[in-house]
């Protein structure tokens, strides 16, 4: 059982062997919770941002920090057999998936990947209940609050809820640290054409998959002195972070927040995109940086943003599944004359450097800034998603398309836009640092930004309105000079 395991990016140096009575115990559970004793089938490092995900799954008293949800609809009649069959070759298949979490003798954390690991389907038969959507939304909230144990695989749960012959449910939960959205969408394709096979009396032919491991040895050769040097230029004189909590509160609850972009201003998005050649991800972030920068009152902000972390130098990358993304400061300096169309490309540009670095972890990114040691840059985060949330098994028996998520940061105030059509924004929070009135308030003036990008190329960053058109009338009426002043206010 001596595994010889490095810590990713090199930022812990080389691991001594996993300590036998540690890992011992570690087999042990994992031996009477899956049924057999060789449980363990390899052991090592986490990536950065697993790291930075355990610390505060663990440290948090909130029980829903980093689980994942999708609810997925299903279309088409379903053999219970034969999709409990899928899943669960296409576990046997991802080592990641099949992970659980424990300690080194010294504090460092280890994956430990299971062999002998399975997840069990469970099916609702919820035919002619009245209410059903009721149950499920229920089912969906109970799930939320119930907490993974890291140490027991496995880390996700399935429940199938049939509404009718041909109309399906699937409610997936996960802990994120197993897998990140790119990795969901290969799991579930994997799925469904599994299905078909099986369905059908054939043997699933699936592609051959690279193990999670394969990145994490990649990791190891990242040069770490570069990326010092690389962000501490990034963050050079950045020394007031970007915040949207106000006042915390004593009490508070995590809440989410949606609007949906009109058809016609998603339409003239991606067109202002292409007419003017910076990507979509460009203008939504550019848009954000000038919101946050008013929020704020400076011209200098910083929000993190995730990327994918898949590097396209590694072999069969686009197929691996686990955790890659991360989560990057990107730096925004806001030149209050400068028009919109000159100005984007200098944030794609800035977006652009962070890539040969995206692999740095944000602890160390922080410590490397010129703010005092162990004070986070910003409380804002930003996410794009644009990959598949919909699909087909072969032959179309089933189709199905991801409706609703749920899934929980450690970021107070969290906003995700999906490049659906219509476009929608999320922003996810914490009341006890954002109260609801100022979430509300943000989305309004996010999406009246994006307008005013879209209508105005030629328009000065400074000259962008982003209020209601109630908060331009009030703020009118305080600035209307004309009025007469009462004598007595005069001194």
């Amino acid at each position: 059982m001596g595994t010889a395991i490095r810590s990713a990016n090199g930022l812990h140096g080389e691991f001594d062997v996993i300590d036998a009575s540690a890992l011992a115990a570690v087999a042990r559970s994992l031996a009477e919770t899956v049924g057999r004793a060789d449980v363990v089938e390899d052991v090592h490092a986490l990536s950065a941002v697993q790291e930075a995900m355990l610390f505060h799954a663990v440290g948090s008293d909130a029980d829903d920090v980093y689980i994942v949800q999708q609810r997925i609809e299903i279309d088409g009649l379903i053999d219970p057999d034969a999709f409990q069959a899928a899943w669960s070759l296409v576990v046997s298949r991802h080592p990641a998936v099949r992970s659980v979490f424990a300690w080194r003798h010294d504090g460092q954390p280890v994956q430990v990947v299971c062999r002998g690991v399975d997840v069990a389907v469970d099916l609702v038969d919820l035919q002619g209940v009245v209410g059903a959507e009721r149950v499920i939304d229920d089912a969906f909230e109970r799930d939320r609050s119930n907490r993974f144990d890291l140490a027991k695989p496995p880390l996700m749960r399935l429940s199938l809820f049939r509404l009718a012959a041909d109309s399906h449910v699937l409610l997936w939960s996960q802990h994120h640290l197993l897998q990140d959205g790119w990795s969901s969408s290969v799991v579930l394709n994997e799925v469904f054409t599994a299905y078909a096979a099986i369905a059908a009396g054939e043997t699933p032919v699936l592609a051959e998959v690279r193990p999670f491991r394969e990145y994490i040895t990649w990791l190891e050769d990242n040069d770490r002195e570069d990326a010092r040097a690389f962000w501490a230029d990034h963050l050079a004189g950045f020394r007031q972070p970007t915040r949207m909590a106000a006042q915390p509160a004593e009490d508070g609850s995590y809440e989410r927040r949606f609007r949906a972009l009109t058809p016609e201003l998603t339409t003239a998005l991606r067109g202002f995109a292409r007419q003017h050649r910076v990507s979509l991800n460009t203008v939504l972030v550019g848009a954000l940086g000038v919101v946050l920068g008013r929020y704020s009152g400076r011209s200098d902000v910083v929000f993190g943003t995730v990327a994918s972390g898949r590097p396209p130098t590694l072999p069969g990358v686009e197929s691996m599944v686990g955790m890659f993304i991360n989560t990057l400061p990107l730096r925004i300096h806001i030149d209050p004359k400068a028009t919109v169309a000159e100005w984007l490309p200098s944030v794609q540009a800035r977006q652009a450097s962070l890539f040969d670095h995206e692999h740095s972890s944000l602890p160390d990114i922080q410590a490397w800034s010129e703010l005092r040691p162990g004070t986070s840059l910003t409380d804002v985060l930003f996410a794009y998603w644009n990959f598949g949330g919909a699909g087909a098994s072969p032959g179309d028996a089933l189709t199905y398309r991801t409706v609703d998520g749920y899934g929980r940061t450690s970021f107070p105030f969290s906003i995700t836009v999906e490049g659906a059509d219509p476009i929608n924004i999320g922003v996810d929070f914490d009341t006890a640092d954002v109260p609801v009135a100022l979430a509300t308030r943000f989305l309004e003036h996010y999406a009246n930004m994006l307008e005013a990008v879209v209508a105005g190329p030629d328009r000065t960053l400074s000259s962008l309105h982003m209020l209601t058109g109630e908060e331009q009338t009030a703020l009118a009426e305080f600035n209307d000079t004309s009025a007469p002043v009462p004598y007595e206010s005069v001194v």
